[in-house]
């Protein structure tokens, strides 16, 4: 079971989860055999060429959605908070718009380079 969840965890787990596993190992250590023979060339996975890339249009547009469902999810929690706490029939829209945490991290994730949430949910 733990072999299953927790090794090669990228290669599908699944009703025929631990014998891809099982190719997988082999392949690789085909792999392993053929560079250390000289049959062929040994791979290098810090190679330039292999690095992906992203463009800060898809970074920004990811940040975005996080950063606005977090807007949407606030905004809610205080419009209810608001409609239950109080008797009045008009509400103040202006104080639940907090749209300086929105600006505030797309700031910061300009101009430091930081394109994601940390586990804390901060920018």
């Amino acid at each position: 079971m733990l072999l299953e969840d927790d090794f090669l965890p990228h290669v599908h787990v699944g009703p025929n989860g631990a014998l891809k596993k099982a190719y997988f190992v082999g392949y690789m250590v085909n792999r392993l055999l053929n560079a250390s023979l000289g049959r062929s060339t040994e791979d290098d996975r810090d190679h330039y060429g292999k690095k992906r890339l992203d463009m800060a249009g898809t970074l920004m547009a990811g940040l975005f959605r996080q950063l606005f469902r977090t807007f949407i999810d606030d905004m809610t929690k205080h419009i209810k908070k608001e409609i239950k706490d109080s008797n009045r029939r008009e509400l103040n829209l202006q104080v639940a718009l907090r749209h300086e945490t929105l600006t505030r991290s797309l700031r910061s994730a300009v101009s430091t380079g930081n394109w994601g949430k940390d586990k804390h949910g901060n920018v």
